[in-house]
């Protein structure tokens, strides 16, 4: 939980700057999203809201969500037969894709090279400029690999 009014504040201006008005709401859901970097449903997103927000419905926890998706501050994930999962956008790497593990339900942020950017980007039709691409994939993770669900991997 953010343990100062500073806290709230750069979170009201990071609502702001997307065009948000920053209510309580709005700063509680977009905390609890940037807090943990685990992809969580909107339910999930729920439960924590309310350590944080006595009474916040879920609801408004999907109208918040819907909000931040459309001013781009959230990406929606959506796997096969899976509720929604959302990951904020960083603006480090707006060029992430997205590795569903069926097995444990993971989700893992992949940063794509900029080989791979290029390539893709070079099989656009001309006049078409990518600013931000987005891939989803789904496998299973190999029993000898080790990566945290909540740190950005690389080849």
């Amino acid at each position: 939980m953010p343990s100062s009014k500073q806290e709230y504040s750069e979170t009201a201006r990071i609502l702001s700057d997307a065009g948000l008005r920053p209510t309580r709401q709005r700063e509680v859901v977009y905390e609890v999203i940037c807090g943990e970097k685990d992809h969580p449903s909107a339910e999930l997103v729920h439960d924590r809201a309310k350590h944080r927000m006595d009474g916040i419905s879920l609801a408004t926890v999907y109208n918040c969500l819907e909000s931040f998706v459309s001013s781009g501050l959230v990406r929606q994930l959506n796997f096969q037969r899976q509720p929604s999962r959302y990951c904020p956008f960083t603006e480090e790497n707006p060029h992430f894709a997205h590795f569903h593990c069926r097995r444990s339900g993971r989700v893992y942020d992949v940063i794509l090279s900029d080989r791979v950017r290029s390539l893709i980007e070079s099989e656009l039709p001309e006049g078409l400029h990518a600013e931000q691409i987005e891939v989803s994939m789904a496998g299973t993770l190999s029993s000898e690999a080790d990566f945290s669900p909540n740190s950005p991997v690389s080849k």
